[in-house]
């Protein structure tokens, strides 16, 4: 699986191909006979979602009639989100201009309307971009923004989300000590939250950047 969807603040299941993903068809079903523009809108989003990694191209299709319908319904959020959908998609299309203009677009209006939790979910998208190219210093910076947001919210579970993310970059650029610190404190709000899979995949984390900074000790 593409490690972009262990980051990313949307929760969906991938699967290697279309008629192996029974949401899909689920959800064309919903574009086909529904006349209810919202639900129009989660329809078509949530089809671009599911396309991000198998087809880029027909997710910004997706997105951007999820955009246009949520210009119609005059739904801040939902335009918001629907920015941040085509934004998404043009990242997994390798273009990073378009993304982050169509993320900030997003960002800009849940500023507006005063969402940090939405605003917070952008710019874990914006860090995860410069991330996936090499860019550490902007993507933790935009981490970081995205924590501070979180923290304010109070939503433990993208707060740890934030630790994780904020960990991985940090072993990406072989600080491992920061690394094993911040996924220390991701482990701890996920054994308070009883996130069971979520405590294994950060003992792990956190036992690899162990392992590593040992390795890079004895060097």
């Amino acid at each position: 699986m593409h490690l972009r969807l262990l980051l990313l603040f949307f929760i969906c299941t991938h699967f290697s191909s279309v008629a192996q993903n029974p949401e899909m068809d689920s959800l064309k079903s919903v574009l086909a006979v529904s006349k209810i523009d919202s639900n129009i809108y989660d329809a078509n989003r949530l089809m671009a979602v599911n396309f991000w990694e198998i087809n880029p191209d027909s997710a910004i299709i997706y997105a951007n009639r999820a955009l246009d319908l949520a210009k119609k319904l005059k739904d801040k959020p939902k335009i918001a989100m629907g920015y941040q959908a085509i934004g998404v998609s043009y990242d997994y299309k390798d273009n990073l201009d378009s993304c982050l203009k169509y993320l900030n677009e997003g960002l800009v209006i849940y500023q507006s309307i005063n969402k940090p939790e939405g605003a917070s979910h952008i710019l874990s998208d914006i860090a995860i971009a410069y991330y996936f190219r090499g860019n550490y210093e902007l993507a933790l910076r935009n981490h970081f923004a995205a924590l501070e947001l979180r923290q304010k919210s109070g939503n433990k579970r993208f707060i740890a989300i934030s630790y994780n993310n904020i960990g991985l970059v940090y072993r990406s650029r072989k600080d491992y000590a920061n690394a094993a610190l911040y996924y220390q404190r991701s482990l701890a709000i996920k054994k308070e939250i009883n996130d069971e899979q979520g405590v294994l995949n950060s003992l792990l984390n956190v036992g690899s950047a162990f392992q590593n900074q040992e390795n890079t000790t004895a060097l």
